[in-house]
């Protein structure tokens, strides 16, 4: 918003050091607003039950997962996303795109963030056992981190400086995102546990702990 004022004080086209400065300062501004909006969940949010088991716990968190993540659904996995967001980037990068070219996946993101969102709502009343308390609150940020950038990257046709702030954020929460579920399967495999076909947990295995290793 503050780029024609600033462009105002450059009138010969050349933006002189003064100028570059304002736009550096303004964007750390904006980079530390953006920061403060992560990680919004804190202990206090997550809810402990120490007679619940990991089974239980699970099958629940399996249950929220396979809503709104579908494994056999085309336009909902974590491919289709991430080809998504290849597609934006790569665009935004090539000097021919126009703007309709660059912003026309920008309701997909949208539809996204609105997975990824309604994922952590939905954990958030989930009771976890004791052990797997901890593992819980980093998958509750994760999704709502990973909804917050891609409301972010929706963002771009507006901000063009938060829509990339958001894709940074995007792949660094993307190469986070093993951490939680590595402690899930640490779990899992201490507690030697297998799910039957019947059972929401198997999905989950099959899906997300067992391609860790790969």
């Amino acid at each position: 918003s503050r780029l024609p004022e600033l462009l105002a004080k450059s009138p010969d086209g050349q933006i002189n050091d003064d100028v570059k400065k304002e736009v550096s300062d303004a964007v750390q501004k904006e980079v530390d607003r953006l920061q403060k909006r992560r990680n919004p969940f804190s202990k206090s949010d997550v809810m402990v039950d120490k007679t619940k088991t990991l089974r239980e716990y699970i099958n629940e968190i399996a249950t929220i997962t396979e809503k709104y993540f579908p494994e056999n659904s085309k336009d909902a996995g974590y491919e289709s996303e991430i080809t998504i967001l290849a597609e934006l980037s790569k665009r935004i990068s090539e000097d021919s795109s126009t703007k309709e070219d660059i912003f026309s996946s920008l309701d997909k993101i949208e539809a996204f963030r609105h997975r990824y969102f309604s994922v952590a709502n939905d954990l958030k009343r989930v009771v976890a056992p004791t052990a797997a308390a901890t593992a819980h609150l980093e998958l509750l940020n994760f999704f709502a981190n990973v909804g917050t950038a891609l409301e972010e990257i929706s963002a771009i046709d507006r901000d063009i400086i938060v829509g990339m702030l958001g894709i940074q954020q995007y792949s660094r929460e993307l190469a986070e995102s093993r951490e939680p579920l590595r402690a899930i399967k640490k779990l899992v495999d201490s507690e030697k546990l297998t799910f039957g076909a019947d059972e929401p947990g198997k999905t989950f295995v099959d899906q997300y702990l067992k391609k860790l290793s790969t």
